[in-house]
Order: C-alpha cells, then structure tokens, then sequence
C-alpha cells in the first residue's frame, strides 16, 4: 500500500489572514541616514510583544548554527505569512497565541538568542527595505511601554552601523532581489502552494542543499529557484 506524502507546504505555519498595512508598518515614517534618531534599547522586551520579527535566509541560518539545530528543526518556531492575500511570502519568528510574545522571549523580558537576533531585531525601531531604486529606511511608532523611545542621540546611520553587521545587509539586499524574481507583483504566483513551497525550502531550509558556509548554500539555491522562475 501506498503511504501518502505530505504536502511540503505543512513544513511551515502559513497564517492565511495577510497582515494589514498597520501590523507590518506600525505607524511608520520615513527617515533619512543624517536624520536624529533618539532612541537606545532599555532591554523591556516591548519590541517583542504584538510585532513581527522578519526573517532572512541568513538570519534563520545563523540562528540555527548557533542553537545547534537544523535549518529544518529551526522552521518550526517560524511563521508564514503572505503579504497580502497574493504574496509575496515573508518569514517570521513564531508568536505566543495567547500573549503575543516572541517564543524567545523568557519570563524576565530576556532574549536568549540575543547575539544573533534577526536583522529586524537588530535595527528596531528602524525598518531597511530594499527597493529597485535603493534602500527605504523608515521609523516605527514604538508602542507606549518601550522604554528606549528618547534614550539615545545620534544619527540613523551612526545607529546602524552600530548593529549591522556588513553581511547582514548583504544578504538581506540578496534575498529581497531573489524574491522580488520569485514573486513578481501582480502575478499571484503565491496562491500556487507547491511553486511557493518549492522556494521556501529552497531560500530557508539550507541544510539541503551542498556547500559548508551560507554563501555557497545560498548560490546554490538562488540558481535553483532562477531556473523555477524562468518555467513557472
């Protein structure tokens, strides 16, 4: 008898409602590199209650070699959500249903996985995202309890080089470029389940494919899912 295969899509948590414009931009505004930003972490966790932790290829790959788990064993503590009803596809930390918090976030407002947080982790409360045209940098409207909201002086960019790493915005322009191709605008290539599980696993679930290091996991799944978007 034959045993039925899983659909590769139940690998991930897909949250059919889309997120609304004021979930995903909470409030946000535009700001520039020389703007002033008056902000500096208080270590209250606010920013992990009620928002979306996005993450990266390379976010979630870091992560996993720094818990000692697998790509595959890490994709269980992520969400799936489409932005709006036809994609594209974004990935982030899974939440607590009843509280809102991060799965991370411990009982005394502490992150254990602090060190390799997400590049949205790292840049709250400022939003990079990448564009055709360029980087967009926009400042979200912290929620009443963050403590951090005027803790600080110095420039947008002062304050991105200081938790950005040059391989974060590397890879997160990489995999905004590559999704972009995936999920073109106005194609609704993501109401097809298999094309859109097809590329998940690709982009995230590294450990499939050869290579030691990211880079070259990353090469090898960027040339799969090019050839999957030329015959789509």
């Amino acid at each position: 008898m034959s045993t039925r295969k899983e659909s590769p899509i139940k690998k991930f948590r897909l949250m059919e409602r889309p997120l609304r414009q004021e979930e995903f931009h909470p409030g946000e505004r535009r700001v520039g590199l020389d703007d002033r930003l008056d902000f500096a972490c208080a270590g209250c966790g606010d920013c992990c209650t009620d928002t979306t932790a996005f993450l990266t290829p390379y976010d979630l790959w870091r992560l996993a070699r720094y818990l000692h788990l697998t790509t595959d064993e890490f994709l269980k503590k992520t969400e799936l959500f489409l932005d709006g009803p036809d994609g594209p596809p974004l990935l982030q930390m899974a939440h607590d249903p009843a509280t809102g918090r991060c799965i991370w976030l411990d009982e005394d407002h502490r992150c254990p996985i602090y060190p390799v947080r997400p590049l949205s982790c790292r840049t709250f409360p400022l939003g990079v995202r990448h564009t055709p045209e360029g980087d967009l940098i926009t400042k979200a409207h912290t929620l009443p309890r963050c403590r951090g909201e005027g803790g600080g002086s110095q420039t947008v960019r002062a304050y991105l080089e200081e938790v950005l790493a040059p391989e974060d915005g590397e890879w997160s322009r990489a995999y905004a470029a590559l999704n972009r191709l995936l999920f073109p605008p106005g194609e609704r290539r993501a109401r097809d389940r298999a094309y859109l599980a097809y590329c998940l696993l690709f982009l995230f679930d590294l450990d499939r494919l050869p290579g030691e290091h990211f880079a070259a996991k990353f090469a090898a799944a960027e040339a799969r899912l090019r050839r999957a978007a030329e015959i789509f």
